[in-house]
């Protein structure tokens, strides 16, 4: 059942992954325990449906009450420990804490890094985590140059198109685009669709936000190409139910729903 809300989660069904999470979660509680390794991973598990829900005052209560419990049962530096402090410090940076999400996200960085190897996929995971606070923080070029750091490792590691991979492409192309490298950001931006659409479907929320951030760039080059992309990924995210929409995918059509109110004003 645990297994099955994490598959929709990474399928886009965040409410049946929170719906089945909370399910599984209740009955673990009541059959291993609060803090059976089982019943930790299905919180931090509803920790992250809840972030990508938009839910982030639930997502850092989880997140927190999973960290505790792991570091008390497992280990400070237990590497299911580490990865609740990873999770956790996005948690931070999507509430708007960049400090302590910076001090968090570099003291788990060190310490994947010693207990897992540079090159782990949780090591990674964390160095692009950290990347993404900086980001937020506005040291663009720490953000970059750990996000290149990141790419390289996973193509090596994972495959040129791995999720991860594609993710880390991702990012980096807006690191690109925020430096003022329109056409590097653009570049590596349709890769990041192109695969993402024959990997993941057209209408995956990975996609779409990679689509998203292509039809950006493209907009700001005064591209045309930028129509295509918006008819082809973006358009049907105008006439949907926003209750039926991840996070990002609100987002996205509430600031395409602006800018057709601008274009119809004039502006």
């Amino acid at each position: 059942m645990n297994n099955l809300a994490s598959t929709l989660l990474a399928s886009g069904d965040l409410a049946g992954a929170r719906e089945l999470g909370e399910k599984v979660l209740a009955s673990q509680k009541r059959v291993l325990g609060p803090e059976h390794p089982d019943t930790l991973r299905s919180i931090g598990n509803l920790a992250e449906t809840l972030r990508a829900s938009g839910d982030l005052a639930g997502a850092r209560e989880f997140g927190e009450k999973v960290l505790a419990s792991r570091k008390r049962v497992l280990g400070a530096e237990h590497p299911d420990t580490l990865a609740s402090m990873n999770n956790l410090a996005g948690t931070l940076r999507a509430c708007g804490n960049l400090a302590s999400a910076r001090e968090l996200g570099e003291k788990v960085l060190a310490s994947m890094k010693r207990v897992l190897g540079p090159e782990h996929p949780d090591a990674l995971s964390s160095m692009n985590n950290l990347a993404s606070t900086l980001w937020a923080s506005g040291d663009l070029a720490g953000a970059r140059d750990l996000q290149e750091q990141v790419l390289a490792s996973r193509k090596r590691v994972l495959g040129p198109e791995h999720p991860a991979t594609l993710t880390s492409m991702n990012n980096l192309a807006v690191t690109l685009r925020a430096c003022g490298d329109l056409a590097g950001a653009r570049e590596l931006q349709k890769q990041v669709l192109a695969n993402r659409k024959r990997v993941l479907g057209p209408e995956h929320l990975e996609t779409t936000a990679s689509a998203w951030n292509l039809f950006v760039t493209m907009r700001t080059m005064k591209d045309d190409g930028a129509t295509g992309i918006f008819r082809e990924y973006l358009a049907r995210l105008i006439p949907m139910d926003p209750g039926v929409l991840s996070a990002d995918e609100r987002t996205i059509r509430e600031r395409l729903l602006e800018m057709l109110r601008q274009g119809s004003s004039g502006q």
